[in-house]
């Protein structure tokens, strides 16, 4: 049975989105060539603290497994849920991310893909899978 949410609950769950979209919009004017996917991780936890929520991702548990990052980051044909580290961004990147918080007990989560230029941007479309599958990669192998 799916739960009804009430009047308030939908204006906790909309308010919960509204400050995970308010970090996206912060994380993502901090993407530039040079910075490393940990830094933009690590900032990603002090708006988190500065807006007085928490990352949904980070500990979340999968079997013995958690995930260690705050956010979502994932370079060019990394499809999703990739994890900041020492990797540097670099000029022509595709950048995705992905904001997930909890407030007041309700999860919002928001998500974006950041190319810093017009021809990435539209490289990545043409290229992009039609059906998302396990193995498939954004970049065709070229023998």
């Amino acid at each position: 049975m799916i739960p009804i949410k009430n009047a308030r609950e939908i204006e906790k769950m909309r308010q919960a989105c509204r400050t995970a979209s308010d970090i996206l919009d912060r994380v993502s004017d901090l993407i530039r060539p040079g910075i490393t996917t940990k830094e933009v991780d690590e900032a990603a936890a002090d708006f988190m603290s500065e807006a007085r929520v928490k990352s949904a991702f980070l500990g979340y548990r999968l079997g013995h497994r958690a995930f260690p990052g705050n956010i979502c980051i994932s370079l060019n044909d990394e499809v999703v849920h990739g994890i900041g580290s020492q990797r540097r961004i670099q000029y022509g990147d595709i950048v995705k991310l992905d904001i997930g918080i909890i407030q007041d007990g309700w999860v919002g989560d928001n998500r974006s893909t950041a190319a810093r230029h017009r021809k990435c941007a539209r490289r990545c479309n043409r290229r992009r899978p039609r059906r998302p599958a396990g193995g498939r990669y954004l970049r065709r192998n070229r023998g």
